[in-house]
């Protein structure tokens, strides 16, 4: 969680009743954090047993007609006149849909200084050739958020994306955090919104997708800031500590997409050792909990949520009625922050980045329990010097003989080759734009489908970074970048 603004929480109103340690509605498995018991999404169409959308639509590219000259629908924002490249990619786009042509769907946030003018951020929509890696932007979606966080269900038919933000309370108030869905037009480029829900917990910084598209799954990481009260005990006056909640909350979907008013919110709860070491604004990263993470396992069945915070991996089962059930709790090295989980596509691992401790862990994940088995922890830095440096996003390649990491600070991108007994070791690294600070370096990456391309959030670049993946050494190359301001998340389909 890096773009954390100042504020007092407040609870808000009509929520819920909250129930807090043994008032709180029974989870199987034990306690997972306080229950907010709201208005509940009861549909039995959309619980785990609803009907199979995982089929994909016949998406037909209008946008390739678009640009091979057949068709000229309304012009949609573009970027400034394209390099010789970019022309050169127009001119030979095939005039056919074609299913390894990639799209690529940007979140931006609001615009530094020295960036591109933009009060707020948007969703972008590009197209990659196939054959070089160079991207063609397709238009902009302005809709007055910070989008920290993209998902996309699997039928195709609409984006999820996360408002990361906290109303300030001061001044003109701004409107408080959010999740959206954005439809998606049949040339599957361009977006409208379709539906806006409170994200019931301040910054959003994640989403997921049940592989059957019935719910998402959103965390709220909260900021760092605290709140000094004044409180009398048995001993007299004394000084404590609030810090705001942190959440995951779960959103039953439309068959179309379209999300729908809240049927579960888990508070988190807890501190860890609060090392006041971490380069981000605030420095008090563990002094209460922090969900930087809530990722649903291939299956469906369960959520794996990481809090950075109290050095917890949190494990819920999705329950039919759209709740979640704690089912296991792994307890990380104290200071340690475990951020983002990966899971292995074809075996049962999970590979999480350490945030604090510039680490990556891989655990064997038991999936008719939900229990995670530490196996080998190692440094998530490639071997040069590098100041403080904290990993964030975290990818295993569609191969499934690498794991990636990026390390804010160090700004490095290192993959690791996955050995036969689950562990990693140090493969190949590539340098990315220098950053001020962790909080303002590149954000996320993500593979296309194929495993040959590496898209990479560069935000200290102003861009998005292409690089060519051999998933025979594990080595990446850049091929392409354009240029993006602000860019906060990638997500190639």
């Amino acid at each position: 969680m890096d773009r954390r603004h100042r504020g007092v929480r407040r609870r808000r109103a009509g929520v819920g009743r909250v129930r807090r340690g043994q008032d709180a509605r029974p989870l199987r498995g034990g306690a997972g954090g306080r229950r907010i018991d709201g208005d509940r999404a009861r549909d039995r169409g959309l619980c785990v047993q609803s009907e199979d959308i995982m089929a994909r639509n016949d998406v037909r590219y209008d946008a390739f007609r678009r640009i091979t000259g057949e068709s000229e629908p309304k012009e949609p924002k573009m970027n400034p006149p394209r390099s010789g490249d970019e022309q050169r990619l127009e001119a030979k786009w095939p005039d056919r849909r074609d299913d390894r042509v990639t799209r690529l769907f940007v979140g931006t946030y609001a615009s530094r200084e020295g960036a591109v003018s933009r009060t707020e951020g948007s969703v972008q929509s590009w197209m990659v050739d196939p054959e070089t890696g160079v991207l063609v932007q397709h238009s902009e979606t302005e809709i007055g958020i910070e989008a920290g966080y993209l998902a996309l269900t699997p039928d195709r038919r609409a984006l999820v994306v996360v408002d990361e933000r906290k109303t300030d309370g001061r001044g003109p108030v701004g409107r408080p955090a959010a999740v959206l869905s954005l439809g998606l037009a049949d040339d599957g480029l361009t977006l409208s919104r379709t539906a806006r829900q409170p994200a019931l917990g301040p910054f959003p910084t994640y989403v997921s997708l049940h592989p059957r598209g019935v719910a998402a799954v959103v965390a709220s990481h909260g900021s760092f800031e605290h709140v000094e009260r004044v409180v009398r005990g048995e001993n007299g006056y004394d000084v404590e500590y609030t810090y705001d909640d942190s959440t995951v909350a779960v959103y039953p979907l439309a068959p179309d997409g379209t999300l729908q008013q809240a049927s579960d919110v888990v508070v988190l709860e807890g501190h860890g050792v609060d090392p006041h070491r971490s380069a981000q604004a605030g420095g008090h990263p563990q002094a209460t909990a922090h969900a930087h993470s809530a990722q649903f396992d291939p299956s469906g069945e369960f959520v794996i949520v990481c809090d950075k915070g109290t050095d917890r991996i949190l494990v819920y089962r999705l329950c039919e009625d759209l709740t979640l059930a704690l089912t296991s709790t792994f307890v990380a090295p104290a200071g340690s922050a475990p951020r983002h989980p990966a899971f292995h596509p074809s075996r049962p691992l999970v590979f999480v980045s350490d945030e604090l401790a510039s680490t990556v862990s891989s655990y064997r994940f038991h999936t008719d329990s939900g229990t995670l088995v530490h196996m080998a922890t190692v440094s998530s830095l490639a071997p040069y010097a590098s100041r403080s440096s904290e990993p964030a996003d975290i990818q295993v390649d569609p191969s499934g003989r690498y794991v990636v990491v990026n390390n804010r600070g160090q700004d490095s991108l290192v993959s690791f080759a996955i050995a036969d007994d689950g562990t990693v070791e140090y493969a190949h690294s590539v340098q990315l734009a220098e950053s001020v600070h962790p909080g303002l370096a590149a954000r996320s990456f993500r593979f296309d489908v194929t495993g040959r391309w590496l898209f990479v959030a560069d935000r200290p670049a102003n861009a998005i970074i292409t690089l060519e993946f051999d998933p025979g050494s594990g080595s990446m190359r850049e091929v392409s970048r354009a240029a993006i301001a602000d860019p906060a998340f990638v997500l190639p389909c």
